[in-house]
């Protein structure tokens, strides 16, 4: 196995090491996150030479759901943002439950780190980033907006949305639009259609 040593445990045991017996299966294994980075770090990463790229990311207020936060980071990774940013409060930290829903693509997924999202944020607009929410009853639709070369999407939680403090960063709200009665999407599939939406892929031009 590439190297990599193998230590059969006792059931208690196991469960003392990964602190999720319903979910670890019988197997366990500590991982090194290698693109995990500071919001000042991934700022610095878009000027210069990479200024002309576009870069945007997405982030969640008050997810607290461990799986849901897996889907959503699948998306990120299968649309091809930029990142995620991360907040140590309010959002679980990477788990076992979301390395699960997010199928591998944890590992594949540039991890933007600060300690609250509203002082993450903060720090994007001072370098000239737009933040846009998706919030249900917003008068324009997500999909009438053209993605701004340096822009964060926010999205809430299902229950209460929007935080007091972030929702004071925002720039701009907007919705889905919906053809039923329903209210709102799972935050995962809500954020599986901004970051497909932000990465270009649901126009007919990619590219444009």
């Amino acid at each position: 196995m590439a190297g990599i040593a193998v230590d059969e445990v006792s059931r208690d045991e196991m469960n003392r090491y990964t602190g999720a017996p319903r979910h670890d299966q019988g197997i366990a294994a500590k991982v090194r996150l290698l693109r995990v980075i500071e919001v000042e770090a991934f700022i610095d990463s878009t000027k210069g030479k990479h200024a002309r790229e576009p870069s945007r990311i997405l982030a969640l207020d008050g997810v607290t759901n461990s799986q849901n936060v897996g889907m959503v980071v699948r998306s990120v990774v299968g649309a091809g943002l930029s990142g995620m940013l991360w907040p140590l409060v309010g959002q679980p930290w990477i788990n076992g439950l979301v390395v699960r829903a997010a199928a591998g693509s944890i590992f594949e997924c540039p991890i933007i780190r600060c300690d609250s999202l509203v002082a993450g944020l903060g720090q994007l607009q001072s370098a000239g980033f737009h933040c846009l929410a998706l919030e249900a009853g917003a008068p324009r639709s997500l999909f009438s907006t053209t993605p701004s070369h340096r822009e964060v999407f926010v999205l809430g939680s299902e229950s209460s949305g929007l935080s007091e403090a972030v929702g004071n960063l925002i720039d701009e709200r907007v919705a889905i639009p919906m053809a039923g009665s329903l209210e709102s999407l799972n935050v995962a599939v809500a954020a599986g259609l901004v970051c497909f939406h932000a990465g270009g892929l649901l126009r007919a031009d990619p590219g444009a």
